[in-house]
């Protein structure tokens, strides 16, 4: 039994307690009324009493019965509010968490684009691209069959709804801060090709120019030879991909384009200081 069952109960036994006391005091008191004594101005004062009584007790019972609901209808909205809530953060927290993963995932196969030989690293991050880009719309459409089943079956008044619709707009403005994210990723995505490129060519570079034969070579013999011993092939289909070659398996210098030599060069420039 609750604490306020256990107050109202003692309240009306206190009230029962006091009615009894008061009727048998009444019953059993000697007194007589005189209503011929009374004047109209004191029957018009006791009636006014009467009334003022009454009327006060009116009050009274009205006033707890608006509070009682007052309070149940707060508490109501309290509890739907935590359950409306909490549907969403169940039904998108999962979502928007998969979607930072697989963001973070893709970035982590960005960077490790040449670390292991042979390896497909540009499929990897082109499946990892299409799973979150999916992700993103399956939260999306997610989202707005949550909010159209939630204001359907909802009970809410206007004001009620306003809030909650507030809340699902800052979900939903969340959900495209990862959107943008992912567009980012994309629009980064050639730039670190380009990158990643540059970066392993360069190594190569350093490590052929430490051999003790490299002065009989020209230049373009030098990037063949390198192009040769690479042991990368997805190394060679960016390197064709990013206009360098004129194809993945290069056999003769002709192979290699004004671009490609003029990135070779570059580097050849940059690296042989330090050599």
């Amino acid at each position: 039994m609750k604490l306020n069952e256990i107050i109202r109960i003692i309240r009306e036994v206190a009230v029962v307690c006091v009615v009894c006391v008061v009727g048998y005091r009444v019953i059993n008191s000697d007194f007589n009324i005189n209503l011929g004594t009374l004047s109209a101005t004191d029957i018009v004062a006791l009636l006014l009493a009467l009334f003022a009584v009454g009327l006060s007790v009116a009050f009274y019972f009205k006033s707890s019965d608006s509070s009682n609901k007052f309070y149940d209808n707060m508490h109501k909205f309290t509890q739907d509010t935590s359950v409306v809530l909490g549907t969403i953060q169940s039904g998108f927290g999962e979502q928007l968490k998969n979607i930072e993963q697989k963001s973070q995932d893709l970035k982590e196969s960005v960077d490790r684009y040449y670390t292991s030989n042979g390896a497909d690293v540009s499929e990897e991050i082109a499946r990892e691209k299409a799973a979150t880009e999916k992700q993103v719309s399956d939260s999306e459409q997610e989202l707005g069959k949550i909010i159209e089943t939630l204001f359907e079956k909802s009970k809410l008044d206007d004001s009620e709804k306003q809030i909650l619709k507030s809340k699902l707009e800052e979900k939903e403005l969340e959900l495209k801060t990862f959107q943008s994210e992912l567009n980012f990723i994309s629009n980064e995505e050639w730039a670190d090709l380009n990158t990643g490129v540059n970066h392993h060519l360069t190594s190569l570079v350093k490590r052929k120019l430490k051999e003790d034969d490299i002065d009989k070579l020209r230049p373009m013999e030098i990037f063949l030879s390198i192009l040769f011993s690479a042991k990368s092939k997805e190394f060679l289909k960016d390197m064709h991909k990013l206009g360098y070659l004129e194809n993945s398996s290069p056999k003769s210098v002709k192979d290699i384009t004004a671009s490609g030599e003029k990135l070779f060069m570059s580097i050849l420039n940059r690296v042989l200081p330090d050599n």
